[in-house]
């Protein structure tokens, strides 16, 4: 492993080029800034720098308003993909990579990521490589000084028909003669144009009965085709995502913790890869809350707490009580197909503690409070969609309640995160108020809206 010092030096080293050094000096300068290296940075210890370890290459080869995707091969970062990846380029900037998709029958992996500068992409050659034709291969990588290196080795195409076990149909992979090496594997294949005509994705190396084996190439048909749709099916899983998050949210939405929790839906397998609606999603995170303190994010999969498996909200309750004098739950996260471990602190926030609300002096107790808005149970139609919560039979005409918005007909389900089961807990929440205090309702309106209200005494 090579630690990355501090400051980049860019060292273009041209190796085994057989003939016209010159020529392909100029175009892999051209290409150059298309190139990466690809990273994972590693907490050595607390207190010490972190390490840095190369992967490989990297090449961008698409640019969206500032939004671009650059692939690697997969076997590359094949046990990483959980931790923070990055591109670094030849100037020294460094991006953070999002993963997009892979295809481990090509060996390619494709990433996304952003940037304010432009950057450049890779282009395809105008033609297709043919047998007999002369490609450079450039990667780059981490040399034992930390500086960011690019390799090169010139050769030719010697087989373009190379068939790939579980190869995508129609996939077309060279072998070329040129040396792919660590540094240039993951790296772009270049004619004497500059043009893209293949993606380095198999080392050149010796193989059985001490014969030289090829190296591989994928076609730039092919690479453009198989990442093409690989970031339609990321796009599509976006839209999905963001499709769900604006549906009605579910009656067995709760506050957790600072975390806005809901359980997994049928429309939620796709997503997240599941064979079953078991689980709670994260949907928001309250800054500065419990939640947010242990690492959470909207998005996260809860399936697990402690020992347990989390099959929904009510599960995870269980679960808490029985760790509340712990004063901590470890709870188990779902993310990229790998499992997180998040320690959250059993300590509710008071509403007052909640960014944008503040804490005032507390007065004496407001039984006024109770006397301005009256409850009832829910109906039997209201039960088969909510399952829980008490329906406001009357509220009085410039209260609190009604200032904030409440009217008959709505649905509490929450009071400071307690789940109103009956009228007898909502009156007992009310009457641990104060005058000054600032209470926070989750309300199902009327009119079918929902949300959290907060109510100032």
């Amino acid at each position: 492993m090579k630690k990355l010092l501090t400051g980049f030096s860019m060292l273009l080293l041209l190796s085994q080029l057989l003939w016209g050094a010159d020529d392909w000096k100029n175009v892999i300068d051209k290409a150059a800034g298309t190139l990466v290296n690809v990273v994972v940075q590693e907490s050595v210890d607390s207190g010490k720098i972190a390490e840095i370890v190369s992967m490989g290459s990297g090449v961008i080869f698409q640019n969206e308003e500032r939004d671009y995707y650059l692939a690697t091969v997969n076997t590359n970062i094949y046990g990483v993909e959980h931790k923070k990846i990055y591109a670094v380029t030849l100037d020294g900037q460094k991006f953070l990579l999002e993963s997009v998709g892979k295809s481990e029958s090509v060996n390619l992996a494709v990433y996304k990521f952003a940037s304010s500068d432009a950057i450049k992409v890779a282009k395809k050659s105008k033609l297709p490589a043919s047998l007999g034709q002369d490609v450079c291969v450039v990667g780059g990588g981490l040399n034992q000084t930390g500086g960011l290196q690019l390799s090169a080795s010139a050769g030719i195409v010697a087989k373009t028909d190379v068939m790939l076990q579980d190869a995508q149909s129609g996939s077309q992979v060279y072998e070329v003669d040129a040396n792919i090496t660590q540094n240039t594997l993951g790296g772009v294949v270049l004619d004497n144009f500059g043009g893209m005509v293949g993606f380095a994705i198999d080392e050149t190396g010796i193989g059985e009965g001490g014969f030289l084996q090829q190296g591989l190439v994928l076609s730039s048909e092919s690479f453009f085709a198989i990442a093409q749709n690989l970031i339609a099916e990321y796009q599509k899983s976006k839209e999905k995502v963001a499709d769900n998050a604006l549906q009605p949210l579910p009656a067995d939405n709760g506050f957790f913790y600072g975390l806005n929790l809901r359980n997994v839906s049928q429309a939620d397998l796709l997503n997240y890869n599941l064979s079953a609606a078991q689980g709670v999603i994260v949907q928001s995170v309250v800054p500065e809350s419990p939640g947010a303190e242990a690492g959470f994010v909207a998005g996260d999969l809860i399936i697990g707490a402690e020992n347990f498996r989390v099959k929904d909200i009510e599960t995870l309750r269980k679960i808490e009580k029985r760790a509340k004098s712990k004063g901590e739950l470890r709870i188990i996260v779902s993310k990229n197909g790998k499992r997180e471990y998040f320690y959250l602190k059993l300590t509710e926030p008071s509403a007052s503690s909640l960014p944008g609300f503040e804490a005032e002096p507390a007065e004496s107790s407001v039984s006024a409070a109770a006397a301005s808005i009256s409850v009832a149970p829910l109906d039997a139609s209201q039960k088969k969609s909510l399952d829980f919560g008490v329906v406001v039979s009357d509220v009085a005409a410039n209260s609190a309640f009604a200032k904030a918005g409440l009217q008959k007909g709505d649905v509490i389900q929450e009071v400071q995160d307690v789940l109103l089961e009956n009228q007898g807990q909502f009156e007992a929440e009310l009457a641990k108020a104060k005058k000054g205090d600032r209470l926070l309702f989750y309300v199902v309106h009327a009119d079918g809206s929902y949300g959290y209200v907060t109510v100032d005494l």
